[in-house]
């Protein structure tokens, strides 16, 4: 049996990105890697990436806003920044092998649909994990 990989996404509020790609891995992954989300100053999860997750048929139960410290005894294999001021001000990190970046913005809300624009994120991040060779 081959040991999963732990891998922690890390963003500045764990709201949209780092949640999203921590439900996507455990949904998708979940064979190779569990992964975890946290952020420099939690801001609970956003519903509208709930709502685009689950459009997708990925499992949301279960995902909350962490904060780096409550974390910080964990032991990961990767911690991957999704965006840069998460890897500017992260001060401390938990332990890990290996440190990523794949920075990921949030697209902007066409005619002011947020809906569309989440929707987008969550293809763009579906399609990072399927082409990176770090998941494959």
């Amino acid at each position: 049996m081959v040991k999963k990989q732990k891998i922690l996404f890390i963003c500045t509020y764990n709201s949209v990105r780092s949640q999203m790609a921590e439900a996507i891995i455990n949904s998708r992954y979940s064979e190779k890697f569990h992964a975890d989300s946290a952020g420099l100053i939690p801001g609970g999860v956003d519903p509208y990436a709930i709502s685009a997750l689950n459009m997708r048929g990925i499992d949301t139960s279960g995902l909350t806003s962490k904060s780096i410290g409550r974390i910080s005894d964990r032991k990961y294999s990767m911690i991957i920044f999704l965006c840069e001021n998460a890897r500017m001000r992260a001060h401390y990190l938990p332990v890990s092998d290996r440190t990523e970046c794949r920075l990921v913005s949030l697209p902007p809300a066409e005619g002011g649909d947020p809906v569309l624009a989440y929707s987008r994120l969550a293809d763009i991040l579906i399609n990072m994990f399927e082409t990176d060779p770090l998941f494959n």
